[in-house]
């Protein structure tokens, strides 16, 4: 296509088209290379087959563009909305696209070797059979992306969001994925040589990958599926796994360096400074003269446990359950105990001068360091009648993992009547909650059970739920881009809730006959009537 007047601009090689409106224009097959076309409408147009190569398009509005074909390598999009554009079969070599919006793109079979997507937003997008080798997507959000049969040889996915991403078959071979989150299908996928240090693998579908020669030091395995896995050469030293990790057959922990985290494990002088180790079971574990520096602990069972010694210089110990754990001689400089039950427990011989104990439970067999005074310090003392005789009732009629239904799965067909709830991560008990106050046959109104999950489930503004959600879990996961896109007002944290709860949790309930049988029933699983007590609203 020549030089051609499309709503009075001229369209050619380098033309100046900042700020011009396109707005469902067919510029199909367009020369534009050069062109600068910064902050452009250019939603519902048609680029299929244009050359836009070295285009300036920072900030550019593409929602729903059709880019079919198209060349744009070397063109800048950074900031620029290609929310639901088609960019199929496209050539984006070395392009940047920089904290760009791409939710809902296809770029299935798209060239993007070399491309930048620092902090991009992939939620949702298709990349099936996309070459992305040596591509730059650190920090990137690809919640619930299609990622099946990719190139990511050498590519750097560090930090990146990979909730409920499809990595199906994908090479990964040399690609960085350190510090990085997934919780995501990896069956299949080629991870040779790739760097997963400290990666977060926690429940990811790992079956068949290949993984030889992979750096895997300090990952979470915890509950990830390795069964039939090539990790031969692979580095594993210090990562750490679950009862519920599924290794390859001959596979042997001890040899390896894995550290199992599990009630009871026997860990003395283990490394895990700064490991993830929010509500682990380590009741009764030996953990004597560890390393546990700047750990997050937080909810974590450690009842029981030996700490002789320990290193917990600044480690977040905040609701963790340390009854009878001996905590002699342990480092507790910059230890936060807040809300953490210490009945029973020894901390004879350690300093607390740099410790908050503000709101921690103890007890008359607490033992404190000597002219310690724990009032003064803000811990809550608490006598239970070990006597007493709880009243007998039938179990609670809610289900417990795996029966239960996901998130992922809504809507679902659930009883606009009263009712009980109880949320899941994994087989971690979350949350519970209650519905049908003001409920009644001739006037249900919202606030049933299907209103309140559905509430829960579409991270609703006014339920409290997904604020609790981002507080726990997603926030101190996010980017610095990410939190100036919500300081700007560009994005709520909701929105990042919702990513987090429909790819991580599920949800089980019962109906009740009133809304005051649902009160009862949510405090006796809150009180721990199904095994366990909730990480959000305990009693």
């Amino acid at each position: 296509m020549g030089a051609v007047e499309v709503n009075g601009y001229t369209i050619e090689p380098g033309a100046q088209l900042a700020g011009a409106n396109f707005f469902e224009a067919d510029l199909n097959g367009a020369n534009l290379t050069s062109a600068n076309l910064a902050w452009t409408e250019l939603t519902k147009s048609d680029l299929e087959g244009a050359d836009l190569e070295g285009a300036n398009l920072e900030e550019a509005d593409l929602e729903a563009a059709r880019l079919v074909e198209a060349n744009l390598c070397k063109a800048c999009l950074d900031g620029a909305d290609l929310s639901r554009a088609n960019l199929t079969r496209a050539n984006l070599e070395l392009a940047s696209f920089e904290s760009a919006f791409l939710t809902e793109a296809n770029l299935t079979g798209a060239n993007l070797t070399g491309v930048n997507l620092t902090g991009a937003r992939l939620r949702d997008a298709y990349l099936s059979k996309a070459d992305l080798t040596g591509a730059n997507l650190t920090s990137a959000k690809l919640a619930g992306a299609n990622l099946s049969g990719t190139d990511l040889t050498g590519a750097i996915l560090a930090r990146a969001n990979l909730y409920s991403v499809d990595l199906t078959g994908a090479n990964l071979t040399g690609a960085n994925l350190s510090g990085v989150r997934l919780g995501a299908n990896l069956y299949g996928a080629d991870l040779t040589g790739a760097n997963l240090y400290r990666a977060d693998l926690s429940w990811t579908r790992l079956e068949g990958a290949k993984l030889a020669g992979a750096d895997l030091s300090g990952a979470d395995l915890s509950g990830a599926d390795l069964t039939h896995a090539d990790i031969e050469g692979a580095n594993l030293t210090r990562a750490i796994c679950d009862t519920k990790t599924l290794w390859p057959d001959g596979f042997s922990l001890k040899s390896a360096d894995v550290y199992q985290i599990c009630s009871g494990s026997d860990l003395p002088g283990a490394k895990l400074a700064g490991a993830n180790l929010h509500s682990v079971d380590l009741a009764g574990a030996n953990l004597t003269y560890a390393d546990l520096f700047g750990a997050n602990l937080t909810y974590a069972d450690l009842s029981g446990a030996n700490l002789t010694g320990t290193d917990l210089t600044d480690a977040d110990l905040s609701g963790a359950n340390l009854t009878s754990a001996n905590l002699s001689g342990a480092d507790l400089t910059g230890v936060n105990f807040r809300l953490a039950d210490l009945s029973g427990a020894n901390l004879t011989g350690v300093g607390l001068s740099k410790v908050s104990l503000r709101r921690a439970k103890a007890d008359r067999d607490t033992l404190w360091p000597e002219g310690f005074d724990p009032v003064a310090a803000g811990v809550t003392f608490t006598e239970h009648d070990s006597h007493a005789i709880e009243e007998q009732r039938e179990p609670l009629p809610i289900s417990v993992p795996p029966f239960v239904h996901r998130f992922s799965d809504w809507p679902i067909d659930i009883p606009a009547v009263p009712g009980a709830y109880a949320i899941w991560r994994g087989e971690i008990l979350v949350y519970a909650g209650e519905a049908g106050k003001n409920w009644t046959a001739e006037r249900p109104g919202s606030g049933h059970l299907k209103g309140r999950l559905s509430d829960h489930a579409n991270a609703q503004r006014a339920d409290v739920f997904p604020t609790y959600v981002f507080e726990r879990f997603v926030g101190r996961h996010l980017s610095d881009v990410d939190w100036l896109l919500i300081e700007a007002g560009e994005r709520h944290m909701t929105e990042h809730a919702r990513e987090f709860i429909r790819a991580e949790l599920s949800f089980s309930f019962a109906t009740t006959s009133d809304h005051k049988e649902a009160l009862d029933w949510e405090r006796r699983i809150r009180a721990g009537e199904l095994g366990t007590k909730p990480l959000i609203n305990p009693l």
